[in-house]
């Protein structure tokens, strides 16, 4: 539920969203990674672990916009406050990716406010290595049938 993430309109966290996401977070912190692998662990794996990616994407929906808010710049510093969120807890910054998608990568289509209630939210990407990563992100497409026709009501020259 997308209220109880963030201010409306805005990308501040609200403390009990902080104090779940900071739950999630510590799971990726390496401290935390190297304590669950076995006594035995390579030395390989040992490094893999204290490498491993976090990609943060933060989406919108079109009321966000409504409330003076621009969608791309809004997501994006949404992604950003969880990602320190993260770094709060011990994730390497240089282990942290963050990225705004605005509204253009819809969960559901934004016709209802249950619908867009779910499209405003913040993805937590597991993506282990630069490989993963980039799998990722070139396998994500915008869905066209999400994306309204502009009209003179709503465009200004």
């Amino acid at each position: 539920n997308k209220s109880d993430e963030f201010v409306a309109g805005t990308a501040e966290l609200t403390p009990q969203a902080r104090k779940y996401l900071a739950q999630i977070a510590s799971q990726y912190s390496p401290k935390t990674l190297l304590a669950a692998l076995p006594s035995n662990a390579t030395p390989e794996q040992r490094a893999q672990v204290s490498s491993r990616r976090v990609l943060i994407v933060g989406h919108t929906d079109e009321n966000d916009s409504s409330l003076g808010a621009d969608p791309a710049t809004l997501s994006q510093q949404r992604a950003k406050a969880v990602a320190k969120v993260f770094a709060d807890q011990g994730v390497p910054v240089q282990n942290l990716f963050y990225q705004g998608a605005g509204h253009t990568l819809p969960i559901t289509p934004n016709t209802t406010d249950q619908g867009r209630e779910e499209n405003q939210r913040v993805q937590i990407v597991d993506v282990p290595t630069e490989k993963d990563l980039q799998q990722f992100l070139s396998a994500r497409t915008a869905d066209p049938a999400n994306y309204r026709f502009a009209n003179a009501n709503t465009v200004s020259p």
